[in-house]
């Protein structure tokens, strides 16, 4: 994981000096600036999604576990996507245990036959 980190790190720098050497000096609007540092860093973007990838995790779970925002776990996931693609690497989907689907039903709650959950009409 941690080559995988430096590898795409180093893409990522290259990627941005390249934008700041094809700005024109004089055209200061759109050159890259510094600005506030990303509050969720580099290296958790990367493990973001590799979990995303490989346990098909949704972006709602990983904001939760990694407290951070959907939408900022939305902007990581389509930044080192993009990053994993340019450098050709590809993180293959694992396969579910034998047994996992009957050993999830007793830790999720039973809505269906409870009157409670059911779609009341607006009229």
């Amino acid at each position: 994981m941690d080559e995988l980190i430096a590898q795409l790190a180093a893409l990522r720098q290259a990627q941005r000096e390249q934008r700041a050497r094809s700005h024109p000096a004089s055209d200061a609007r759109h050159r890259p600036r510094s600005g506030r540092p990303p509050v969720f860093p580099f290296p958790d973007r990367v493990v973001a999604t590799v979990l995303h990838l490989r346990l098909s995790l949704p972006d709602h779970t990983l904001a939760h576990l990694l407290g951070a925002s959907r939408s900022t776990i939305r902007r990581a996931l389509t930044e080192i996507r993009d990053l994993l693609d340019q450098h050709e690497h590809r993180i293959e989907p694992v396969a579910a245990p034998p047994g996992l689907p009957t050993r999830i039903p007793p830790y999720v709650p039973q809505t269906a036959g409870n009157p409670e959950n059911k779609i009341k009409s607006a009229c």
